[in-house]
């Protein structure tokens, strides 16, 4: 992942509509030449990453279904307790859970394919 191509944002605020705010963990966007914004539109997001360890239960039940209405392309929620990333993409059936990776088995997100990463490596 070039530096100059995308941001990533740190515990920022996502808006997913007219009355929607999550707090998101990470979340990856294009590189923009300023933000003034005190939240970042939903609409610009590649890929959200949640990070869980008390928050699974929400972030899957609540958090992902409004993260796939809202549009959002891609949403990586990393599991500490079980070491796994549950990974959830747009389809054309809708947004949905496709698989479930190790924290040592490769993942790589729908917006870069040259980008191949393990959670592991990042611990």
């Amino acid at each position: 992942m070039a530096p100059e191509t995308y941001d990533v944002g740190v515990d920022g605020t996502v808006k997913l509509g007219p009355a929607g705010l999550f707090e998101s963990d990470l979340v990856i966007l294009p590189r923009l030449k300023e933000v003034k914004r005190e939240y970042l539109p939903i609409s610009t997001a590649l890929l959200v990453i949640e990070v869980a360890d008390t928050t699974l239960k929400r972030d899957r039940e609540i958090k992902a279904p409004d993260y796939g209405a809202a549009g959002l392309p891609e949403l990586w929620i990393v599991d500490l307790d079980t070491r796994r990333t549950l990974v959830w993409r747009q389809a054309p059936a809708g947004f949905s859970e496709l698989e479930t990776v190790s924290f040592d088995q490769p993942l790589t997100p729908l917006f870069d394919p040259s980008l191949v990463l393990a959670i592991a490596e990042l611990e």
